[in-house]
């Protein structure tokens, strides 16, 4: 049976997730891109516990894209770790760590923290780049000229993941039929275009349609139940769900509060236990978290 749990040396955020006190962002939360796998996997196997050899491999692999940095935060992130460790920011040092095949060299969370700060402002500014977008809201009819709450559009630290990943980032010992039908399920797992859904059916069988939607369920409930983790321990405004979460055919219900097994900043470890259908789960999320002020005013 197929199991791989993948650990990276270099620091790359998967999940970057605002923390808002009010209209402001207050703080900055990083998921980590393989601590983001993780929870995947963990909901597929709780999920989806026949998952075929292929469906693992394509949640263990599904984010490989977004080891591959953007043009924008590899240039911060040369500008912090010096030009001596710049070859870190490169596509092949970015593979080789994430199949834990690279032997030397590190990125911490604190100089990714530091990387993206100068992605998203102007070194010796507070002005903002084009990497974000803010949108005022005025919802209050009684005062239509106050602003209400923002909109922050901050932009990831990488490209189109999905679409980014070739065949010959994965492991050459898997056979050309499972190489090129876990590849659809990376590249289909963000692409909903009907003619590639026929493409990748025609070849591999409708058994890949039914895996890329296990995929995108589980997807889902990994990326929402650790956010509603990392928002209920920082205190964030936009603690969104209750204690269960409907998608799908599924609904995860919380047993017990969100627990805080360790903080020790920018570190902190939260656990949540899931129930379905009489079984349990509880999902570990380590996270980073950053001070970080953003006001659209």
């Amino acid at each position: 049976m197929y199991d791989k749990s993948p650990i990276g040396r270099l620091f790359v955020p998967g999940k970057v997730i605002q923390i808002r006190r009010g209209l402001p962002i207050e703080r900055l939360v990083f998921i980590e891109v393989q601590e983001h796998i993780r929870h995947v996997r963990a909901m597929l196997d709780f999920l989806y516990p026949g998952a075929s050899d292929n469906l693992r491999r394509g949640a263990d692999w599904h984010d490989l894209g977004k080891r591959f940095l953007s043009y924008g935060y590899s240039q911060a992130l040369r500008s912090v770790i010096g030009k001596k460790r710049k070859a870190l920011t490169s596509r092949e040092c970015q593979a080789k760590d994430f199949w834990g095949h690279l032997a030397d060299g590190e990125v911490s969370p604190a100089e990714a923290f530091c990387a993206f700060k100068r992605f998203v402002r102007k070194d010796g500014s507070g002005e903002l780049t084009s990497h974000v977008k803010i949108w005022p809201h005025r919802d209050n009819p009684d005062h239509p000229n106050e602003v209400t709450r923002y909109d922050y559009q901050i932009d990831p630290p990488f490209g189109f993941h999905a679409a980014d990943v070739e065949a010959a980032d994965l492991p050459t010992d898997l056979p050309d039929a499972g190489r090129r039908y876990v590849l659809d399920l990376i590249h289909l797992h963000h692409s909903f275009q009907a003619d590639k859904l026929v493409e990748a059916a025609a070849e591999h069988g409708e058994g890949i349609i039914h895996d890329l939607y296990r995929l995108m369920v589980c997807d889902h409930f990994g990326s929402g139940w650790a956010e509603h983790v990392t928002q209920t321990l920082e205190y964030g405004d936009l603690i969104a769900r209750g204690s269960s979460m409907r998608f799908a055919e599924f609904e995860l219900i919380a047993q017990g509060d969100v627990r805080q097994v360790k903080r020790d900043e920018p570190h902190v470890h939260g656990q949540i236990t899931l129930l379905h259908n009489g079984q349990t789960l509880a999902l570990d999320v380590h996270y980073f978290v950053f001070d970080f002020h953003l006001d659209g005013a």
